[in-house]
């Protein structure tokens, strides 16, 4: 999960479900005396389970509508939120699903999908007093204690049992917290950062979460991307998708090993996941270099455990979110005949051809071999099939010359594919794939090349 992604995500969750508290104007420099606020000023301690956390960072943001968000992490990975609204001077209950938005958690870095929080329907708890609030200089002081829970996972992400049938619930109580004149920021949305967003209704009621957690992992060598939403109640819509999926519409499946693209929700009360028995997506956007997936989705939970759980019917779901991809080492790389091609030399320019704007991007390899790929501008994600040559304008085309400075043949594209992954015209972001065999147009030369594993990521 993304630090700042998460501080804007709940700003625009929370003003959808919470009521402006605009007449409780914070207090200034005032003082609660009984508690124990031991960190040195700058400083964020506390002590989960038998072990000790300082923070290396910290963001403390106050939000327009008067909630606070504190986000302190380790150097080790690990990270302890604090969120709670009508920021001031007293003690706030940080118990989730009680009525208000507040809560903490605490998330070790290697188990960044499995987060502690003060969920109240698995006994779940914290408080938080804050016993400095200041508004001239802008750093706020206190102290808290809570009980992290999560209900036990195998290692395909399904929850535990024990042999009566009861959720194993996992806890840590994360004690002795204080933070001592810690800067905070006014939250001032630029349109720089990106917002995660999610929505869905379930059983005809909306589904809107206070929480979005967006992860990639590696499970049994396929990177997936786990996709969690928590409302205020503690219930959570799931989405895993491999990262091999691309744009499209897909069926989702009942039973995963953590790798296959599935839909789940849960009840966030130990009861068992419901799983998509049947249930489809359409991916319109899936940037693996960019880090970003737009895509609506509509499925059935089904209890595959045979319980006799109740089935929901999870519709009118979508969701724009990003996540801290694996980027690739070059921004333009493919196969020529199964050798790889690696340009040194990346170009891209716009023609018009019966009055439509076309880009090609063009690019020369140490070797003197060229590949050039040539699109409408206004081209939108999806696939397209290749053709030898522009004619009207919208057709999509490439072409391979394998010695640019001195060869007068170039072999043009008579088959293959090109998917356009994401792409946002206003940054000239692009992120595509392709394939394609290339041919002499004038059939005077009779080889073929087979150009494959084709992929760029390129600011057009």
């Amino acid at each position: 999960m993304k630090k700042l992604r998460l501080v804007k995500s709940l700003v625009l969750l929370l003003s959808l479900i919470l009521l402006s508290s605009c007449d409780n104007e914070p207090l200034s420099g005032e003082f609660i005396d009984e508690v124990n606020v031991t960190a040195e000023p700058g400083q964020f301690l506390c002590n989960p389970g038998d072990g000790t956390f300082e923070a290396a960072d910290i963001t403390a943001t106050l939000f327009e509508d008067g909630s606070m968000s504190i986000i302190a992490t380790n150097d080790a990975g690990d990270t302890v939120t604090l969120f709670f609204e009508n920021a001031n001077v007293g003690t706030f209950d940080l118990t989730a699903g009680s009525g208000v938005p507040n809560f903490a958690s605490y998330v070790l870095a290697e188990e960044a999908d499995q987060p502690y929080t003060t969920l109240g329907a698995q006994s779940g708890t914290g408080s938080l007093t804050i016993t400095e609030f200041n508004t001239e200089e802008l750093f706020v002081t206190g102290a808290f204690d809570f009980l992290g829970v999560r209900q036990a996972q195998d290692s395909s992400g399904n929850p535990l049992f024990d042999d009566n049938g009861n959720p194993v619930i996992e806890t840590i109580a994360v004690e002795g917290g204080s933070f001592n004149q810690i800067p905070y920021t006014i939250d001032q949305d630029t349109g720089g950062e990106e917002v995660d967003e999610f929505f869905a209704r379930v059983n005809d009621s909306d589904f809107v979460p206070v929480e979005i957690n967006v992860t990639r992992e590696v499970i049994a060598e396929v990177p997936v991307i786990k996709i969690i939403a928590v409302n205020e109640n503690g219930r959570n819509i799931r989405i895993d998708i491999p990262e091999a999926t691309g744009v499209g519409t897909f069926d989702m499946v009942n039973i995963s090993d953590g790798t296959q693209l599935i839909g789940i929700f849960n009840l966030g009360d130990g009861s068992p996941n419901l799983t998509s028995d049947p249930g489809t997506i359409t991916i319109t956007q899936f940037s693996t270099q960019g880090g970003k997936i737009t895509a609506t989705f509509e499925f059935t939970g089904v209890d595959q455990t045979g319980t006799g759980a109740d089935s929901v019917e999870v519709t009118e779901g979508s969701f724009s979110v990003n996540y801290t991809p694996e980027p690739s080492t070059e921004p333009f790389v493919a196969d020529v005949d199964d050798v790889t091609y690696t340009p040194d030399n990346i170009q891209t320019f716009n023609s018009v051809i019966n009055e439509i704007e076309y880009t090609t991007v063009r690019t020369i390899d140490p070797a003197e071999q060229e590949i050039r790929i040539s699109f409408p501008t206004e081209i939108t994600t999806g696939s397209y099939t290749f053709v030898a040559e522009a004619v009207n304008g919208d057709e999509v085309t490439a072409s391979y010359n394998p010695d640019f400075e001195n060869g007068e043949i170039n072999f043009t594209s008579v088959a293959g594919t090109f998917v356009v992954s994401s792409y946002d015209p206003e940054t000239g972001e692009m992120e595509a794939s392709f394939i394609y065999t290339a041919t002499d147009p004038a059939g005077v030369d009779p080889t073929v090349y087979e150009i494959t594993n084709g992929l760029f990521f390129l600011q057009l």
